[in-house]
């Protein structure tokens, strides 16, 4: 038949009239409008996009509902850890550079403290560790030698006290006994003079001679800055989790000891044990911690649709444990 030039014919719409089937020829038809009309490809076309619209919308609510759990997440622990920092008396704060302080601590040996353990293992190798207790333990006998001598000097000065003491006696007496076979008057003891004496022990603590000064860690002396188990407790840490901090502690304790005055001289600060993994102290924290924690306002059923939380508990594996009352321990291991 001929084309019939109805209003498909003229339609209001531009485009490209090779998509419009009243302008098909025969081969046209055939290969592509006739099975695109019989699929209804237009349909089948338009629920795709809405399928791919409703997945659009359904991650742009699981994304909102996810930072919206997230923020809450974090919004509730901060405001549980402020509540627990001020019930607490006292709280570490998270540990600052040195050289935040003062530019003089822009040094090599200021950073140890900021360097993970891969990079500790560099600069602490046995050897060097090895060397820095020998200097901790060759400054600890010079200062037991000169605490010895101060020990043996303040002897020294009590036992010229005591003999002064005697000899001023000794003269008196010769004194009266002369005067005595002259026949002159001795001359009288006045009462007066004697005191009563209250024996107490704040009465024998005020009477006795001034301890010297003992410190309770020698190595907090300017005699051993720059060493590193005197000044890098944390960077020891770091090289050995768990065991580290009390490695230094016990060595330093070793050599206060070893600085006691007498003779013969106490035995030298011998080397600690260093703790194995299995000994760690972050393993047995980790075992026995139990965080606590606000639930946050969201129901079960949003809490089951979100895309991911992250929680505290998720990381108590990777946590590590405070030694020290005041000072934050050193980060993880990165």
């Amino acid at each position: 038949g001929h084309m019939l030039k109805n209003q498909s014919f003229y339609p209001q719409v531009p485009g490209n009239k090779w998509n419009n089937p009243t302008f098909a020829g025969v081969n046209t038809w055939k290969e592509f409008h006739g099975p695109r009309m019989r699929a209804d490809a237009e349909m089948m076309e338009r629920l795709d996009q809405f399928d791919g619209d409703h997945e659009e919308w359904e991650a742009k609510k699981c994304f909102v509902n996810t930072t919206r759990v997230q923020t809450l997440d974090r919004f509730y622990n901060r405001k549980h850890e402020r509540s627990q920092q001020e019930t607490s008396s006292s709280w570490a704060p998270h540990i600052r550079a040195k050289r935040e302080v003062h530019s003089s601590h822009e040094t090599f040996d200021s950073t140890f403290g900021e360097k993970p353990s891969k990079e500790l293992k560099k600069v602490f190798t046995e050897t060097v560790l090895k060397g820095d207790r020998d200097a901790i333990r060759n400054i600890a006998s010079r200062m037991q030698n000169e605490e010895t001598w101060k020990q043996v000097y303040k002897q020294m000065e009590q036992e010229r006290r005591s003999d002064l003491r005697a000899d001023l006696q000794q003269r008196q007496a010769h004194t009266d006994r002369l005067m005595l076979l002259s026949g002159q008057p001795l001359r009288p003891h006045h009462a007066s003079r004697s005191t009563e004496v209250i024996d107490s022990e704040r009465t024998h603590a005020l009477a006795g001679h001034r301890e010297l000064h003992k410190p309770i860690d020698v190595t907090v002396l300017s005699d051993f800055r720059g060493l590193i188990h005197a000044d890098n407790a944390h960077a020891m840490e770091s090289l050995f989790p768990g065991s580290g901090f009390e490695h230094s502690m016990e060595f330093r304790a070793r050599a206060t000891a070893s600085c006691e005055p007498g003779w013969p001289a106490p035995a030298r600060a011998e080397t600690p044990p260093i703790g194995t993994k299995a000994q760690s102290r972050e393993l047995q924290v980790r075992k026995e911690v139990s965080l606590s924690h606000l639930s946050v306002p969201a129901s079960a059923y949003r809490l089951e649709a979100i895309g991911g939380r992250t929680h505290d508990e998720a990381l108590v594996n990777h946590s590590m444990s405070q030694f020290l009352p005041t000072a934050a321990a050193p980060p993880p291991d990165q």
